[in-house]
């Protein structure tokens, strides 16, 4: 008998009060490029998830997106003049459409 309870709480049958665990998750990063005027601008992406405080039987979580911007910094006069020609010609045939594309 001792040995069939060892097994059972061994496959969690028996359900114990155990101090509860935060959840915590990291999505690694991933580089997203959108072309605009046939220049590559690149963004790369990461999060964290982790579980926060919340009244008893609900599940709250926080996302921490991270996002590096650096390349729209070095690119934002071409990207503003871009976006510039593209609503004064109100998106007309111009070429005015930015092409992307996700990489990890």
């Amino acid at each position: 008998m001792r040995g069939m309870i060892a097994i059972m709480l061994a496959l969690g049958v028996f359900s114990l009060p155990v101090k509860a665990q935060r959840v915590s998750l990291k999505i690694p990063p991933v580089k997203t490029s959108v072309e605009i005027e046939n220049q590559p601008v690149t963004i790369t992406a990461s999060a964290n998830i982790s579980q926060v405080w919340a009244p008893r039987g609900q599940n709250a979580f926080q996302l921490d997106l991270l996002a590096d911007l650096s390349d729209v910094q070095h690119n934002i006069t071409m990207i503003l003049s871009w976006f510039h020609s593209c609503t004064s010609n109100a998106g007309s045939a111009s070429g005015c459409s930015a092409r992307s594309g996700a990489t990890s």
